[in-house]
């Protein structure tokens, strides 16, 4: 991702099990970025030279979603013709669903990704009072803190009790994927109480 929002701004676009990597235009032709990866360009403007070296670092054949404010019909032309898709300002999830054809960008095999939220961040969603006339951030942040806490227990089983580690790994893995569920409602509700996610 090429982009001026935050990450967790762009996991309200792609989902919570989304694996976003953050980049720049300038650090883009170091970066590692996989052959089946998804490149998201979201910026305020785009220069014709920025264009050219995005096509030229990214190469043919790569999934290429670009949206941008200002853009030059030069521009335009040199990211269509290197496969790129350009949608409306500013980037959106309904944006994205009427104008690209994206694969599912969840993981294939499953596995949980890392939590999005840190125990101490959701320890002040659980003391915080909502804006909303419900308590339900209070209550998703307690589950969270609950399901994590699960989730690591049956991590330390699968080494601790070798007998029955692959149930203990299938717990772990269950338990993961219930709290990915769970990030995305908390996304959601944040969203809706207007709640600022990046507390640390």
């Amino acid at each position: 991702a090429l982009t001026e929002m935050n990450a967790l701004e762009l996991r309200k676009l792609f989902g919570a099990g989304a694996e976003i990597e953050e980049a720049t235009l300038s650090s883009i032709a170091d970066a590692r970025v996989e052959d089946n990866a998804l490149v998201v360009v979201e910026q305020a403007s785009l220069l014709v030279e920025e264009a050219e070296s995005l096509v030229e670092v990214l190469g043919p054949g790569r999934k290429l979603v670009v949206c941008a404010k200002y853009l030059s019909r030069r521009a335009q032309t040199l990211l269509r013709a290197g496969g790129a898709q350009l949608v409306g300002w500013p980037l959106t999830k309904a944006g994205l669903e009427q104008q690209v054809s994206l694969e599912d960008l969840s993981n294939d095999e499953g596995r949980p990704r890392t939590p999005m939220f840190s125990g101490r961040t959701l320890k002040k969603l659980m003391a915080m009072n909502p804006s909303l006339d419900c308590e339900c951030p209070n209550h998703i942040a307690k589950l969270l803190l609950d399901i994590a806490a699960f989730e690591d227990y049956c991590k330390a089983c699968e080494d601790s009790d070798p007998l029955q580690k692959r149930t203990h790994m299938e717990l772990a893995k269950l338990t993961g994927l219930a709290r990915m569920k769970l990030e995305e409602g908390m996304l959601e509700v944040a969203r809706a109480d207007n709640i600022d996610l990046s507390m640390t």
